[in-house]
């Protein structure tokens, strides 16, 4: 075969691929009720600080986050800690299963219950405020020179401050993440660890 009619083959089976690819639905992963799931490229980095509430937060600007060895992370927002790892992973509870694309709709009073918080309406302006740092994050994820992933936590969603009904959109780039692997946090025994008694 020439090197010509090499090339055109090798070019036909990537479009084939990428056709594949675009073809395919991606969804999120089903895990038990005791456990909250997240990336595992996230559950292995420092993108969520184990840092006090009380100390000022940094602003990232394209930053190198410490990670295992393997893929790297650059981070743009507001930092983030153990609070906004917690609403995440509530979220991506409620949204298991759920293809790429769907809406997933929870109220306030229910995902405040699921992080262990309490309901009242400070509480719902401090999950308001936690909820837009998520949406105004900038994540890229590099495995050597592939990117695996580059956008927001939470892309897009809306509220109703009437109800307190949150609606949030799953990405297909979010359920990707997912579909690469992810860590099952066992919840209760975390915010054991979190809360002392």
């Amino acid at each position: 075969m020439t090197t010509k009619k090499l090339e055109t083959s090798l070019e036909l089976m990537r479009q084939t691929l990428d056709k594949r690819e675009a073809a395919k639905m991606h969804q999120l992963a089903l895990w038990p009720d005791k456990d909250m799931g997240v990336p595992n490229e996230l559950s292995r980095s420092a993108l969520f600080a184990a840092i006090d509430d009380k100390f000022p937060r940094k602003t990232y600007d394209n930053a190198l986050i410490p990670s295992q060895t393997g893929f790297d992370i650059t981070y743009t927002g507001h930092q983030l800690d153990q609070d906004h790892i917690d609403i995440f992973e509530g979220i991506m509870h409620f949204a298991r299963g759920v293809h790429e694309g769907n809406l997933v709709r929870f109220s306030r009073h229910r995902l405040l219950k699921i992080i262990g918080r309490s309901t009242g309406g400070n509480e719902h302006k401090w999950l308001l405020s936690r909820l837009n740092h998520l949406t105004a994050t900038s994540v890229c994820i590099n495995q050597g020179n592939k990117r695996v992933f580059w956008g927001s936590l939470l892309p897009r969603g809306a509220t109703d401050n009437e109800t307190g009904e949150y609606i949030v959109e799953i990405s297909r780039d979010l359920a990707k993440l997912f579909g690469r692997g992810f860590t099952r946090v066992e919840w209760e025994q975390r915010y054991q660890q979190r809360c002392p008694a």
